[in-house]
């Protein structure tokens, strides 16, 4: 016979289950949101942390090498130099100086060739950088920058003297020496009057 004043009454913990048995829906349903919401972020932290570093790709144009978020476009660049640019702007240094020689008429009119003196004296486009001379004529004429290339110039002549006929010069280098032409109309095809020059330290 148990007493009843000493009887014990076992308590049991409920437990999870019984916890959960005890909880209403609204309560299990707050539990579970919060569980997932839980579960979610940590999953996102797993995947940040080992995210290679090299899948993140630059922005189009902003790559450290040709190809990688860049377009062929991006990587032109410049096909001349600082210095054939201003070539392009002047008269380059290869054709300053005294030169001389003779121009021969291609019009087949049997006209001797014609002694030439020629300065160039240096300048920027349309500006006067020179000025030649026809002895046996007595004609002169300023030249004026037209054109500027490492391979050739164009100058404008004009002739400072009634009788004399104004041209157009195109000197070109070749070796130690400058192939004159020279058209009194459009430059092409046959000049009206060609030759070679040689460079002299001063005219004889």
């Amino acid at each position: 016979m148990v007493n009843k004043s000493s009887k014990r009454i076992l308590s049991r913990s409920p437990g999870p289950i019984g916890w959960l048995r005890r909880m209403s829906r609204s309560e299990a349903i707050i539990a579970a949101v919060v569980g997932a919401l839980i579960s979610g972020f940590f999953a996102v932290v797993v995947v940040i942390i080992q995210e290679p570093s090299s899948t993140v790709n630059s922005p189009p144009g902003l790559g450290s090498e040709p190809g990688i978020g860049m377009s062929p476009s991006d990587t032109q660049i410049a096909t001349f130099t600082p210095s054939d640019q201003a070539n392009m702007l002047s008269v380059p240094k290869s054709y300053l100086g005294l030169w001389q020689g003779t121009v021969a008429n291609n019009d087949n009119d049997g006209t001797p060739p014609e002694p030439i003196k020629l300065t160039v004296t240096g300048g920027r486009l349309g500006a006067t950088v020179g000025d030649d001379s026809y002895p046996t004529v007595s004609c002169t004429g300023s030249l004026s920058l037209e054109s500027s290339k490492p391979t050739e110039i164009i100058l404008g002549e004009t002739d400072s003297k009634n009788g004399c006929v104004s041209a157009t010069i195109v000197l070109a280098l070749d070796g130690s020496e400058l192939t004159i032409s020279e058209y009194t109309g459009a430059v092409a095809g046959t000049p009206n009057w060609s030759g070679v020059l040689s460079s002299v330290k001063s005219f004889s």
